[in-house]
């Protein structure tokens, strides 16, 4: 079992019987526990190395992928003054424009962060998330 902190709340990773993969767990929504006499060790789980690539609060099994985005120079300021992500690499353009790149997990949580930046934030790659991105925005436009 590991807990960590992620974006300012609590979570438990543990391992379920039958299961061979960690999971996440919200302590905020634990509604009972009990403790066991049983004891477990974890072989080869690694806290630094499962949570590396976290977007937020996402820590899940998930593949790693490399998104990179555009943002206009009218939220310039916003992208660069933060750290969004522990790897990222963010690059001021010539036109005022940010290009920020960084390797994550968890393409929910990516994707509902691009969103809510609007028509300020661009995906440029991997042509998978912008099509995630266009086929969220194109449902939306239906619901109008």
């Amino acid at each position: 079992m590991h807990m960590a902190n992620l974006q300012g709340a609590w979570y438990l990773f543990v391992r379920f019987y039958d299961y061979d993969n960690f999971r996440q767990i919200s302590i905020g929504r634990i509604e009972k526990a009990r403790l066991l006499k049983e004891t477990f060790e974890p072989s080869g789980f690694d806290p630094k190395e499962f949570l590396s690539n976290t977007f937020y609060r996402f820590a899940g099994d998930n593949k790693p992928f490399t998104v990179k985005l555009v943002f206009d120079k009218a939220v310039a300021d916003s992208v660069l003054e933060r750290e969004w992500h522990p790897n990222q690499e963010a690059t001021l353009q010539k036109s005022g424009n940010v290009e920020l790149e960084f390797t994550a997990k968890g393409d929910i949580e990516v994707k509902r962060w691009i969103l809510a930046w609007g028509r300020y934030c661009k995906v440029k790659s991997p042509k998978w998330v912008k099509q995630m991105i266009d086929d969220e925005v194109a449902v939306m436009g239906l619901n109008t």
